[in-house]
Parts: C-alpha cells; structure tokens; sequence
C-alpha cells in the first residue's frame, strides 16, 4: 500500500491559511522531523540544505542509485516537485505520495 502524508508535514507554513503555488510551497521551511522520519523510513542519510560531507563521489550523477546513501533537501524537493504536478495550488492539507524504498525515491529523480 503506497504511503501519503499531508505537505502541513513536510512543510512550515504561513500563519495564515491558504493555497500556495508550486514555487512559493518549495521556498517554505521543511520540517526536520519530516526529514529524520523520511530517512529512517528510506534507509538514507539526510545531509540538510548543503549536503556538506568530504565524499565528493557521493554527488557525482555517475553513482548509481543503489549506492547513494545520503540525500539532501535539495533531493526531496525535487521530489515533491515531480509528484505535485496536478494542482496549480497547494495547502496545508494536500496529500502527496512517499517513496516506498530508497529506490523508489532515486527513480522518481530520474537517477
């Protein structure tokens, strides 16, 4: 059974209800308990905004998805990006599909 969860998870929204566009949902705050629950759940290791990390192969497009082991934000947005594709507008209450397996997630990416 495929897994959704509501963006008011992943996302920090405004005060204010509302829909969002596309754009403006990916420039608010991720959640860091979304994040942590995301990795154990993928069995990836969540590297925040920067991916920092001294593995300059680890970013590299050439490694193969079975390998990667670290994702960053930039990653999961891409991800929403690709799922939340339907609607012109969002809110807090959209659901949306989470990847079932690490490669389920890289696959959707394109990787």
């Amino acid at each position: 059974m495929r897994r959704e969860v509501t963006l008011g998870r992943i996302f920090v929204f405004p005060e204010t209800d509302g829909t969002y566009t596309l754009r403006e949902l990916v420039s608010f705050p991720v959640r860091a308990s979304f994040c942590t629950e995301l990795s154990d759940q993928l069995g990836l290791i969540y590297a925040g905004v920067s991916g920092g990390g001294s593995v300059c192969f680890a970013r590299s497009p050439e490694l193969q998805p079975a390998y990667k082991t670290v994702f960053t934000q930039a990653d999961l947005l891409r991800y929403l990006t690709v799922r939340l594709t339907t609607l012109r507008h969002y809110g807090r209450d959209t659901p949306v599909p989470l990847p079932e397996t690490a490669d389920d997630f890289w696959r959707s990416l394109g990787n």
